[in-house]
């Protein structure tokens, strides 16, 4: 079973197997610093997913972007949500579990900004 922290990360921020490539990619290179055209090179997927995904990541705070150039978010709470995402995925059984939910978000992740507002609006009202 996913610990509730990985659960509420991909639901929130990692909601696709593109971003979880990307997320991945910079946990295994801590001092990676690129272009959104690198890290589609990186990640072997096409640059227009790679780039929607690097502006997400970036806007949930995943990832900072400075002059064009993206490299993995520094702050301490955000460092230990991805540690443990990491952790979850080095373990053969859990990661399955990962793959199963990120197929199930994946069919939500286009209507991400959507979902947000309406989800924003119930709780004012």
């Amino acid at each position: 079973m996913l610990a509730p922290q990985v659960t509420q990360l991909l639901e929130r921020a990692v909601n696709t197997s593109c971003k979880l490539a990307i997320v991945l990619t910079f946990l295994d290179h801590s001092s990676l610093n690129a272009t959104s055209s690198e890290i589609a090179a990186r990640v072997c997927r096409d640059i227009w997913s790679v780039e929607a995904a690097l502006n997400e990541l970036a806007e949930d705070g995943i990832l900072t972007l400075r002059d064009k150039r993206y490299s993995c978010a520094t702050c301490a709470e955000r460092r230990a949500e991805l540690s443990e995402l990491r952790r979850t995925y080095e373990h053969p059984l859990l990661r399955d579990e990962v793959q199963a939910l990120l197929r199930d978000l994946e069919c939500y992740a286009p209507y991400r900004k959507d979902l947000a507002f309406f989800q924003s609006r119930s709780r004012v009202v």
